[in-house]
């Protein structure tokens, strides 16, 4: 049950970002995070933050206090609960600037926490079961570069979304 959750957001996910994307004028998958979909003051801001994110994030936290018990799948499910309710409730600041209005830093810090707690998951699968594990670590650090570093801010988009599909292989992978 646990696999097949996980599954069905990350395609809801996958199916919502191509959805939406196409609804926004000027947005790029590659250039734009997936928080940008939401941003304040966007047309599409409380569709996507209360009919995708909430959803998913309100799911990852079921699904966290279920599966207290395993280490890994507790970080990933947390992370995913983090970072998507938390971008439901605090939209970003158009265009994702590191520094912005507080609702932007309650964002930007829940995202950095759902980060960390994916980066320990992906740490705890490593030493259990090998270092193919440790790519997904190195992918959350190219995306947190490519937010603040100019020269990669265009890839944003493309790297994050690398990112969350292995954060959401992993929690798939983790909860079996």
């Amino acid at each position: 049950m646990a696999q097949t959750l996980v599954a069905l957001m990350g395609v809801f996910l996958v199916v919502s970002l191509f959805i939406h994307g196409r609804r926004r004028p000027g947005y790029s998958h590659r250039i734009h995070t997936i928080s940008e979909l939401a941003e304040a003051g966007s047309p599409l801001e409380k569709t996507v933050s209360y009919g995708v994110f909430l959803p998913i994030g309100l799911a990852m936290g079921a699904l966290a206090w279920w599966l207290q018990g395993n280490e890994a799948a507790l970080m990933f499910t947390a992370s995913l609960a983090v970072g998507y309710g938390c971008a439901a409730l605090f939209p970003i600041d158009p265009d994702a600037p590191a520094l912005g209005t507080w609702r932007n830093g309650l964002h930007n810090l829940s995202a950095g926490a759902s980060y960390v707690l994916a980066m320990g998951a992906f740490e705890t699968l490593a030493r259990d079961h090998g270092s193919p594990y440790d790519l997904g670590k190195f992918l959350i650090f190219g995306f947190i570069l490519s937010v603040y570093v100019p020269g990669l801010r265009d890839w944003r988009g493309l790297l994050q979304r690398v990112t969350e599909v292995a954060i959401f292989a992993g929690t798939f992978a983790s909860v079996s």
